[in-house]
């Protein structure tokens, strides 16, 4: 009798035991590979704007939060020491998830992010400064937010893995040498409905189709200006392979 209320007494502390462990069963005791897995904890962590934050994962995901733009990271900042904290991280950085609710991506936020290869936008993001993207070579597609206001200068110079580019129709304002050094751009679109672009046969014009504002470098063979191009922006046909 002893005995069995000593083994009672076991289950019920095994029982008590085990209601503290959330998440636990007896089948994960038996088998630890079937136990939930611990999150793995962030890589890094800081801020890059007034009321914006960033962190990176530990699968090399860099996450953006908060509302309003990023800061710029201008060149007199930059020579100073002054990258974005994830630049130290350049080399495992893999893709870029901006929150709804951040509304700018700052000059310079990702240059020489080398190893990016994926990017998501939230509607509210209505910016992308001047050289954001610069030199992210791994960059194939970078879908642009539909809400999206204005491209900086050279905001995707030198991503030479880009094939295609789409400006949303909202787009208004358009910096110069936007796609120069882009290698492998062989079309740049804009969403119909624009009221500022056009685009024929994949190179960028403004709405009256007087002015060649960008050109795909990947593009070879000839190509005919249309009617009425008097002008063209500068540096946009810098590269270019043309016969």
């Amino acid at each position: 009798m002893k005995k069995r209320w000593i083994g009672i007494a076991l289950l019920l502390c095994l029982a008590l035991l085990l209601t503290g462990c959330e998440g636990v069963s007896l089948r994960d005791l038996r088998d630890p590979d079937s136990a939930p897995a611990t999150p793995m904890p962030d890589i890094a962590s800081g801020s890059c704007g007034v009321d914006t934050e960033w962190r990176l994962d530990a699968h090399g995901v860099l996450h953006i939060t908060g509302w309003g733009p990023m800061r710029d990271y201008w060149g007199s900042e930059v020579r100073k020491g002054g990258w974005p904290g994830w630049h130290d991280y350049a080399d495992i950085l893999t893709g870029v998830r901006i929150e709804d609710g951040v509304t700018a991506v700052g000059a310079h936020c990702f240059e020489d992010c080398t190893a990016l290869t994926e990017v998501s936008f939230p509607k509210s993001v209505t910016r992308i400064g001047a050289s954001a993207f610069l030199g992210c070579t791994a960059l194939t597609e970078l879908p642009l937010p539909e809400e999206l206001d204005e491209l900086g200068a050279s905001a995707f110079e030198n991503c030479t893995a880009l094939v295609r580019l789409e400006l949303p129709k909202t787009v208004r304002l358009v910096g110069n040498e936007l796609v120069r050094g882009c290698d492998s751009l062989t079309e740049i679109t804009v969403e119909p409905g624009s009221e500022d672009f056009a685009s024929r046969d994949g190179a960028l014009f403004n709405k009256a189709m007087t002015r060649l504002l960008a050109f795909p470098r990947g593009r070879t063979g000839s190509y005919a200006l249309p009617e009425g191009v008097i002008s063209a922006a500068e540096g946009c046909l810098a590269g270019c392979s043309l016969s």
